[in-house]
């Protein structure tokens, strides 16, 4: 499932999981919850199931942070 970039106009950006079909659809911001329009500057990216094992492996497992360039987790 793609992750799409959106921004809350209290919160700031944030990133969430949506279905291709909901591209273009505001989603919640997880922090207040109020319906926030998606961030067109960014393109989505894909995840897959071999995302997961990385992540667990670098501890990054849950977290929901901005990962640097070259992120073990993320290359």
């Amino acid at each position: 499932m793609p992750t799409y970039d959106y921004i809350c106009k209290t919160h700031g950006p944030f990133t969430t999981m949506a279905p291709l079909a909901d591209y273009a659809a505001p989603q919640a911001c997880p922090t207040c919850g109020q319906p926030s329009s998606r961030n067109l500057l960014s393109t989505p990216q894909i995840a897959d199931k071999n995302t997961r094992p990385k992540a667990k492996q670098s501890g990054h497992q849950g977290r929901k942070i901005k990962h640097a360039p070259g992120c073990p987790c993320c290359s």
